[in-house]
């Protein structure tokens, strides 16, 4: 039976790992709550190359079980996170 966890991770200007890799997960959803647009990726994702997210939007994830990373072109970003495994 799956269950769901939330957590928050903040994104910054250099890019930070917003949720660890997990070979369980079946689904991850990404909120932006915070105040600046984040930029979703793997390793080395910028704002270039990441998937952007606006705020107040959202990103699923139902394909893949690797690490996320969030970085911010400026300011201090928020994501709102609930993985189910």
């Amino acid at each position: 039976m799956a269950s769901a966890v939330n957590t928050v991770a903040a994104a910054g200007a250099i890019a930070s790992l917003a949720l660890a890799a997990n070979p369980a997960r079946v689904s991850a959803l990404f909120v932006n709550s915070g105040a600046v647009p984040v930029y979703l990726g793997q390793v080395g994702v910028t704002p270039s190359n990441g998937i952007p997210i606006q705020l107040g939007q959202s990103f699923i994830d139902e394909a893949s079980d690797s690490a996320w990373y969030a970085v911010t072109s400026g300011g201090t970003g928020q994501l709102t996170i609930c993985e189910v495994s």
